[in-house]
């Protein structure tokens, strides 16, 4: 007797994006080529949230949006920068799947991962990381002092809320996550790491890591490249989420916390 096909899940993908001009066309196809290879997954929609890009990126997702049929491609277009983590919870909110994956679109998060994460997910899983530091993940630092702020990074967020110590990588960008976890507004102030948002929000979701080996960029830099303006950022943003992990553990559980 053969093995049960696997059972089908149908998935939203949301992509904040903020002049990526430069990459935006290779991240779809990339996309596009990887679709056809995911099997019982069937990806719905592309859901990109702009912060008013000016260099030719909403051009190519606006084609894409005319022309694209499977999976379907959305463009939601915010007139001015309000932050990576309002414009991921923007998407998730928007998406009509009840899985969702978030990733950037600079092509450091491989497309067949997307099929890997959801497939990674099961009732009662309430979000599966994508992870570079379990056996099998890897990533390939463009410069050694990123290594070093990554690091460190990592080691303030598990000080700070407990959700993050159950994680090898919790400041990843890629990962799939409930939808019904994402239903609430998002913090009005503008945040880089929307996992730890997730985090602090429900600190007693059910987890599951799975590795991917982070790819190189596309083209363009990161803001730890630019210049270490971001840490005083970074810090705020981390304190908001401990008094919000720690308002979430005094209150009654939510429905997905009480499992």
């Amino acid at each position: 007797m053969s093995a049960p096909s696997p059972a089908p899940r149908t998935v939203s993908v949301v992509c904040p994006t903020f002049q990526e001009g430069a990459s935006i066309a290779t991240f779809l196809e990339r996309i596009r080529s990887a679709h056809p290879r995911f099997g019982p997954v069937r990806l719905a929609e592309l859901i990109f949230v702009d912060d008013g890009s000016t260099d030719g990126t909403l051009t190519t997702l606006r084609d894409a949006e005319r022309t694209w049929t499977s999976p379907r491609v959305v463009l939601i277009v915010r007139d001015r920068k309000a932050g990576t983590v309002s414009a991921q919870v923007l998407g998730i909110q928007r998406s009509t799947s009840p899985i969702v994956v978030t990733m950037d679109a600079d092509g450091q998060h491989p497309a067949d991962t997307i099929a890997r994460l959801a497939e990674a997910w099961e009732p009662g899983i309430d979000l599966v990381v994508a992870s570079r530091y379990v056996p099998g993940g890897s990533v390939d630092w463009e410069f050694a002092h990123r290594a070093v702020i990554s690091a460190g990074a990592r080691a303030i967020s598990r000080i700070a809320l407990p959700g993050a110590r159950r994680l090898t990588d919790p400041l990843s960008g890629f990962f799939l996550v409930r939808k019904e976890l994402v239903a609430d507004p998002p913090m009005k102030e503008p945040g880089y790491k929307v996992l730890l948002y997730v985090l602090a929000r429900h600190p007693r979701a059910r987890l599951r890591e799975i590795p991917y080996e982070m790819g190189t960029r596309i083209a363009g830099e990161s803001k730890l490249v630019r210049g270490l303006g971001f840490v005083p950022s970074f810090l705020k943003e981390l304190a908001r989420y401990r008094r919000l992990a720690r308002s979430q553990t005094a209150s009654v559980p939510s429905a997905a916390d009480s499992r």
